[in-house]
């Protein structure tokens, strides 16, 4: 299994970024599935290498696993920055597949915190791409309690704008009204109990949902949620 740690420019983001990769010793192309592993806000690309066993299952499963890294951006566009939604979905998937052969469909996307709302919303927005999405720290109602004037702070207003958040913005990014509008066309999900929003948003789903059993908290947590999604997302033979 190799570990490659990358720089570039991208466009969509204005700036370099870094991200980190382990693809399988036959490349790319041999892996029966892609997994986007997303962080908390201000993580590094490395987090998940250094914190929990991603490398171990990533060997077992035969994964190619794609670790990006976000700042505080909730990997929207942001109104007052750059288009990470763009960078996540369209340019870093076009870059991989380019300079690295990893493949665009066949995915599967967990995240923590920040990474995790992202990674629901990948699972929500681009069914096509993603079979599976999980999340764990995650805050399903932070985005309309914002809207809502209930919480504040500048990360958010960076991300979503001044009061009044635009329909426009809500219709991408609230997770509530993704969840209700998604149907029966996203991806499986895989979502915490303990997570704010959590059986709301299941709800809305209208479709089963996988609930996390793990009690622990932190990185510990996040580390055993991962290692339950990747073990009950992928099929026997490590297809996706």
């Amino acid at each position: 299994m190799a570990l490659i740690e990358g720089r570039d420019m991208f466009s969509s983001i204005r700036n370099s970024t870094r991200f980190c990769l382990l693809l399988p010793e036959n490349g790319a192309e041999s892996a029966p599935g892609i997994l986007y592993l997303l962080p908390v806000r201000r993580g590094l690309a490395t987090d998940w290498i250094r914190y929990t066993g991603i490398e171990e299952l990533a060997r077992e499963y035969g994964l190619a696993v794609v670790m990006p890294e976000g700042v505080s951006s909730d990997f929207c566009n942001m109104v007052y920055g750059m288009k990470w939604w763009d960078y996540l979905t369209k340019e870093l998937p076009d870059y991989l597949e380019k300079i690295f052969g990893i493949r665009k469909d066949t995915c599967l996307c967990f995240g923590a915190e920040m990474g995790g709302e992202a990674s629901i919303r990948l699972g929500l927005r681009c069914p096509e791409r993603f079979a599976a999405a999980g999340a764990a720290g995650a805050d399903y109602l932070r985005v309309s309690r914002y809207a809502a004037g209930q919480i504040s702070g500048r990360d958010l207003e960076s991300v979503y704008g001044s009061l009044p958040v635009a329909d426009g913005i809500l219709a991408e990014t609230d997770l509530q009204r993704l969840a209700a509008e998604s149907g029966t066309q996203g991806a499986r999900l895989w979502l915490h109990p303990q997570d704010a929003g959590a059986e709301a948003l299941a709800e809305r789903t209208g479709k089963p949902v996988h609930w996390f059993t793990s009690a622990e908290q932190g990185w510990k947590g996040y580390g055993a949620c991962l290692e339950e999604f990747v073990r009950s997302a992928v099929r026997p033979g490590g297809t996706v």
